[in-house]
């Protein structure tokens, strides 16, 4: 899998969170990478922390084939 942090879109998208305060190097443990447990268990963390938004993106490969995952987490949360 490649490193979302090496797409294009970073150049734009991290200066633009460090103007608005985010601790942009924290953001390199922010990808969650696994199947519907370890997206559960990562949104958990997220909301514990003060998170009461999530946006969801596909890195890598079919989007087809990926696009459960966050539906499968989130019945995973109840």
């Amino acid at each position: 899998m490649t490193n979302p942090l090496a797409r294009p879109w970073v150049g734009v998208v991290l200066p633009s969170l460090a103007a608005r305060g985010v601790a942009v190097d924290a953001l390199a443990a922010a990808p969650v990478v696994g199947g519907a447990r370890e997206a559960a268990e990562r949104s958990h963390a997220y909301w514990g922390a003060g998170a009461r938004h999530v946006v969801v993106g596909f890195a890598d490969g079919d989007w087809r084939a990926q696009v459960d995952v966050p539906a499968e987490a989130r019945a995973l949360l109840g």
